[in-house]
């Protein structure tokens, strides 16, 4: 009901003013200690590498999410996805546009988390840009050990968040590709599946009717696998 939506507005609101304050205290308070022992400009480079670090990867984050999710709004002509009202007592619509929009807001709120895990990382970017070698060769690859200890951890890392971003892209086109009907459930787990899902009430939009995918989207979803390796 709008009274439930309006209470969990007023709670979320509530939890992110709350997390807002305390990061403004801390700050203050880190600020006032730093410079209190004279390594203010520490405090100083360790903060804009966060800064830099998290709008980066937010950035591409959000470049990626949003280029994928408009690849797979896009059609020539408009579409709009039913859903029965097994579950909320009336049939459920959702259009091109609406979809368009809560893919873009959608795309930025993970990317913002993803930028906020990424500037967490801030001290082993720095140990990786300010990395000296041990003269240490291993026997093995033939790397220098500080190889291990500076780099490899960030690489490591890299290639987690770019994994991750991938998977929720996937699962992002996947949704949207089978809400306008480009993307066959029946091709993908079979009829026998998808009666099944339907007999439990789940909520499958009345456009899975068709058995074929579309070729295009077929691609799109390939290619994103095709990144993961």
């Amino acid at each position: 009901s709008l009274k439930e939506i309006r209470f969990g507005l007023v709670v979320g609101l509530f939890f992110l003013l709350y997390g807002f304050t305390s990061g403004i205290f801390s700050f203050i308070s880190d600020w006032l200690w730093f410079d209190e022992v004279g390594f203010k400009g520490i405090f100083v480079k360790a903060l804009l590498t966060q800064i830099s670090l998290g709008s980066f990867i937010a950035f591409v984050s959000f470049l990626f999410l949003s280029i994928n999710i408009l690849i797979a709004v896009s059609a020539k002509r408009p579409w709009l996805a039913i859903f029965p009202g097994s579950l909320s007592g009336q049939p459920i619509s959702i259009s091109q546009k609406t979809t368009k929009h809560f893919g873009v807001i959608g795309s930025a709120i993970v990317s913002a988390l993803l930028g906020v895990v990424a500037a967490s990382k801030w001290e082993a970017v720095l140990i990786y840009l300010n990395a000296t070698p041990f003269n240490l060769v291993d026997p093995v690859f033939g790397k220098d050990v500080s190889f291990y200890v500076f780099s490899l951890p960030v690489i490591s890392s890299a290639l987690l968040f770019f994994k991750t971003l991938i998977l929720v892209s996937i699962a992002a086109t996947i949704v949207i590709y089978l809400l306008r009907g480009s993307l066959s459930l029946i091709e993908m787990t079979g009829r026998t599946m998808v009666a099944s899902l339907r007999r439990m009430d789940f909520p499958l939009p009345d456009n899975d009717g068709q058995s074929i995918s579309l070729p295009s989207a077929r691609m799109h979803i390939a290619v994103l696998i095709a990144l993961l390796f």
